[in-house]
């Protein structure tokens, strides 16, 4: 997922006098490409510097019309090794159903020092050299320098260990990181014209072809490099009648059609067909309720958006588990309320989308299911009310609030934005979350890693990325011609993050790999190392994932295949993964002195797999043995036993220092799934959890969530509710297997340990939805698979035994992860903190915490059945239970008048032994209607609580009630006047005060004065004043305390 995180970091004018129709990155380039109806122009993504412009003659445009529409071709490269393409084609549709094709030619080896103006040569727009350039001639010393760096470190010639934030890394950050601004080269090579009307035109990756549809049932494919061209013709099919929208999957190859009876239905390419000729099997998916306008496909996995004549619906379309296409709906909502016409956009890593209302020119973020992420409205409104005097165009720096286009880099870190007057292009970086699998959520900007510090002050913790990693990190691509998980034939960098017990930080993309020294000790911040790793193999290397186990790294690389693995289940995989287990021990120590060298020397393992890794999890004592669970592409799940000893220092030698450790690894098991693979997308899984070794929840990029229970005992069930549990190697298991499906539309999941009564643990699994968040206790869940809320019950079921989750909303910001901390369960978050200062729009990310453990007690208290012992023995530990039936209370106020709900919270509250301070902070904040239904509730009237204070002499809950009492009795008795206020009098006020208030009032006062709480003695006598403006009571007073 990704949030905007900060105001735009450049911006540059466009002095265009044509209109301008699109905005996109170049794939496998460091380029973004504008077009407008009459030009094209190119721009270095980085510093948004124009690069190239191709103006097309009066004549061109007049013959073959303005441009309005433009389409990009896709292509696979290397991109671990961060391969780029010399040679891009660029195809832009006509108003006239003409398709110009141009050709954008990089030269990476030649750098642009000089920018002038193409209308006027003499006219020199700019003239610079590089940060990295360097004047110095080649001499014998700089090549034997050169030669010895190579030796030493390798062909990347940097440094082990450094310190990025040191004031001597300047120049090793401008050798790794600093490049050149190629010099790009635009030209129009061909124009295109089709004989039919040209309603919609796509580009096939990895193909010279284009397909062309007409509108009126015939759909063209065209190679542009030989112009041979096959025709499929849809009208004469028995489907087909008319089309208002066709729309084409370039990741999987499959049309979406719909037609003027609103039937959406599927169009695939025949492959069974021996024919030369295409045809395309149709296969009726679902019937729409309105006509649909426009259809988004998820780069990255089967997620499908289409727009209505006002909603978004998000569906999913998956047939890799059976025969028959599955087209569910997820989510359908309004991005703008108020408004029809609005744009949407994919970004390439499909965690997220972009809309764009076209009436008022806001935009927005949002969630790949449908959670709003972003609002220029809300910065819009923010900065109007935080800024005294708001600046005002063309310094307005809300500009990029309101935009006409808007495109995302093919990093998915940055956004490109053309303002509403299309004046003006910025540049918006995003903060992204880090695909780190684990407890602590990461999250880089580019720049910087950053953690939220739950345990210490709750802020941001950012940690500077070294050189090298900010250079992948810039050039990665999400798409490399086809998704990240169907990239089987060409290596594909993939960026992961981790973080092990001592604190260290690991990133790896490609072949690079970095390793931190602890970043924090306890609650203070460490100044961090980075090791770079090292190959001096003549093989290259992928690095796909990793994880930690202990202080060792497992990588996994993946490899081309080799022809010994032929007899692979998948023949068109071209790629394998291999294991390789990495000595780092000595890397946390890094800062203190101790050599360490982070290269292929550290290899204590590896182990290479016929067949892809998708995922993997550690689990088990940090401190001893651990496993190892991975799920391979060939549909199995293979449980791995790691145990590393650490050799006595008697039994180690002196001049041994690099490793002291005996390993041992095993195969413990292995479970097939081939028998569930029409189930279960196993090909689309995004995380896994595996408790006790046992049953293992999966996490499908499409949101589904499943859960492989093991057919054990209940006793063996209840033993592994966590995933620390020693003894659960030792556990006999079934080869019988439930897969149940828990959830859909699930962004992500974790699993929290939370202490109650006692020092064991209980697990929970918590389901992130969007804003909405549900939590299961691990343990009933897994002993109650088939009764969890949204499972179908027979008539005849009892529905109170549903097992229901705790259900919490945070819409007020993005909730991160739960935790339990001083004594209560929070929800830790962040949300949008909008300043103006110094004249500069400053947008951060201020963490927050939402108090959660309220909806643990109400769910236990509704849901799970628990009488009111059972509650105080679970929660009394937790220092804010008092207060979170305070505010059961409140929730429960609405309910008031239904029999059973508040009155069930009410005896919850009379067994606590703070009942009486709760009841008197409740009724300070609730309204004067709700006092009778509350007292008579209690049996109670406010006299006999007020008597019942005072009998146990709590004079802090007396003077406050007392006060509480008194203003109920004021508006109670002026909403019962006849003239609907009190009477003026001061006979009238002294009346107010009845014999039984005097007489309370007097006793009040004798408590404070026996506490000597004179402030509360002073307070109490001058809001007697108010009420009883004669003073006879305050002489009563006087008297009372002087006696």
């Amino acid at each position: 997922m990704a949030w905007v995180g900060s105001s735009p970091s450049l911006s540059v004018p466009l002095p265009l006098a044509s209109h301008i129709v699109s905005l996109a990155p170049l794939p496998h380039t460091p380029l973004v490409v504008l077009v407008t109806s009459t030009s094209l122009v190119v721009y270095d993504s980085k510093s948004l510097l124009p690069l190239a412009l191709h103006n097309r003659l009066p004549a061109c445009i007049e013959a073959h019309g303005s441009s309005i529409e433009l389409k990009l071709r896709q292509v696979s490269v290397s991109s671990a090794a961060l391969e780029k393409m010399g040679l891009i084609d660029v195809h832009v549709r006509t108003k006239s159903d003409f398709v110009l094709m141009y050709h954008v030619a990089v030269n990476y080896g030649k750098s642009l020092y000089e920018i002038s103006d193409v209308s006027n040569t003499e006219n020199l727009l700019q003239n610079s050299l590089p940060l990295a350039a360097s004047n110095a001639k080649n001499s014998l010393s700089s090549m034997f320098k050169s030669a010895t760096r190579s030796l030493i470190h390798g062909a990347t010639m940097g440094s082990n260990m450094a310190s990025v934030e040191h004031f001597e890394h300047g120049p090793v950050d401008d050798d790794q990181r600093n490049e050149y601004i190629p010099l790009v080269k635009v030209a129009l090579v061909k124009i295109l014209r089709l004989s039919a009307h040209i309603s919609g035109f796509w580009c096939k990756p990895n193909s010279r072809n284009l397909l062309f549809f007409n509108g009126e049932g015939q759909l063209q494919l065209l190679n542009t490099r030989t112009f041979k061209s096959e025709t499929v013709r849809l009208l004469g099919c028995p489907w087909y009648f008319d089309t208002t929208l066709l729309a084409y999957n370039a990741a999987q190859n499959y049309f979406l059609h719909v037609n003027s009876e609103f039937e959406l239905a599927l169009l695939e390419f025949d492959s069974s067909t021996t024919s030369t000729e295409h045809t395309l099997v149709h296969t009726l998916l679902t019937k729409l309720d309105s006509t649909a306008e426009k259809i988004e496909f998820n780069p990255q996995c089967d997620l499908v958006l289409i727009k209505t004549s006002r909603e978004i619906c998000i569906y999913t379309l998956n047939w890799e588990t059976r025969r028959k296409p599955r087209f569910h709906l997820i989510k359908t909502f309004r991005p703008f309320p108020e408004s029809h016409l609005f744009d949407f956009g994919w970004s390439p890593c499909g965690e997220f989308f972009f809309c764009i209302d076209h009436d008022t020119r806001l935009w927005k973020l949002f969630s790949k299911f449908g959670c709003a992420r972003f609002d220029s409205a809300h910065i819009e409104s923010d900065l109007a009310t935080t800024s005294s005097q708001p600046p005002v165009p063309p310094n307005d720096p809300a500009d990029f609030c309101k935009v006409s286009l808007c495109a995302v880099s093919s990093n998915a870190q940055c956004l490109f934005l053309v303002n509403a007057k299309r004046q003006t292009l910025y540049k918006l970086n995003l903060l992204r979350l880090v695909d780190s699998q684990q407890d602590t959520p990461l999250f880089h900007d580019g720049t910087y890693i950053s953690r939220l510090d739950l345990r210490g002050s709750g802020a941001f913790v950012r940690v500077a990325l070294p050189a090298f990693v900010q250079k992948f990190l810039a050039d990665m691509q999400w798409i490399n011609g086809v998704s990240l998980k169907n990239a089987s034939k060409k290596p594909t960098g993939i960026f992961t993050g981790r973080m092990n017990k001592y604190k260290q930080i690991s990133l790896s993309f490609g072949h690079e790999i970095a390793v931190s020294t602890p970043v924090s000790m306890g609650n203070e911040a460490n100044q961090v190392y980075w090791f770079q790793f090292y190959n001096h193999y003549i093989g290259s290397i992928n690095v796909v994932d990793h994880i930690w186990i202990n202080d060792y790294l497992l990588v996994v690389n993946r490899i081309q295949r080799e022809d010994a693995l032929a007899d692979s289940i998948n023949p068109g995989d071209l790629l394998v993964d291999e294991l390789i287990l990495l000595n780092t021990k000595q890397s946390k120590n890094g800062a203190g002195g101790v050599r360490f060298k982070f290269d292929t020397d550290l290899i204590s393992w590896r182990h290479t797999f016929k067949n892809r890794i998708l995922r993997m999890e550690v689990s088990g004592d940090t401190s001893g043995a651990q496993t190892l669970t991975l799920i391979t592409h060939d549909m199995k799940i293979i449980i791995i036993d790691f145990d590393i000893h650490s050799a006595s220092h008697a039994d180690v030698p002196e001049q041994i220092s690099l490793d002291s450790s005996k390993i041992s690894i095993k195969v413990r098991r292995t479970i097939h799934l081939a028998s569930i693979k029409h189930k279960l997308a196993i090909n689309s899984l995004k995380d896994m959890f595996a408790v006790g070794d046992k049953h293992f929840f999966f996490l499908l990029d499409d949101g589904d969530c499943f859960l492989l229970r093991n057919h054990t005992s209940d006793s063996t069930s209840d033993s592994s509710s966590g995933s620390t549990n020693e003894k659960s190697k030792h556990i006999q298991t079934t080869n019988m297997y439930d897969l149940i499906k828990v959830d859909s539309a699930i962004e992500r999941f974790q699993i929290s340990p939370i202490h109650f009564e006692g020092s064991k643990p209980r697990y929970f699994l918590t389901l992130y939805k969007g804003d909405d968040i549900s939590t299961y206790d691990l343990k009933e869940l897994l002993a109650r698979p088939y009764e969890f809320e949204g499972t179908e019950t027979s008539e005849d079921g009892d529905v109170s035994k549903i097992l229901r989750p705790v259900k919490t909303h945070t819409s007020a910001f993005t909730s991160m992860q739960i935790f339990q901390s001083n004594g209560t369960i929070c929800i830790s978050g962040f949300e949008y903190q909008v300043l103006w200062k110094n004249e500069n729009l400053i947008i951060k990310h201020r963490p927050s915490r939402l108090m959660i453990l309220d909806k643990f007690i109400q769910r236990d208290l509704f849901d799970a059945k628990f009488d009111k012992h059972q509650l105080n023995e679970k929660y009394s530990k937790f220092p804010n239970y008092a207060y979170c039936l305070e505010l059961l209370l409140f929730d429960q106020l609405e309910f008031i008048d239904n029999e059973g709900a508040f009155d069930k919270v009410c005896e919850l509250v009379n067994a606590n032994n703070d009942a009486d301070t709760i009841y008197v902070n409740f009724l300070r904040k609730i309204e004067i209607h709700y006092w009778d239904k509350f007292f008579r509730i209690l049996k109670l009237t406010p006299i006999d609580f007020m008597n019942k204070l005072i009998d146990s002499q709590n004079v802090g809950l007396c003077y406050n009630y007392l006060s509480i009492y008194l203003n109920f009795k004021k508006e109670h008795d002026q909403v019962g006047s006849p003239n609907g206020s009190l009477s003026s009098s001061s006979d009238d006020s002294y009346d107010f005060l009845g014999e039984t208030e005097q007489s309370i009032i007097l006793e009040i006062v004798i408590l404070l004065k026996r506490d000597e709480k004179w402030d509360e003695c002073f307070e109490l006598c001058r809001f007697i004043k108010l009420l009883e403006p004669s003073g006879k009571l305050l002489r009563k007073v006087r008297e009372r305390i002087a006696n």
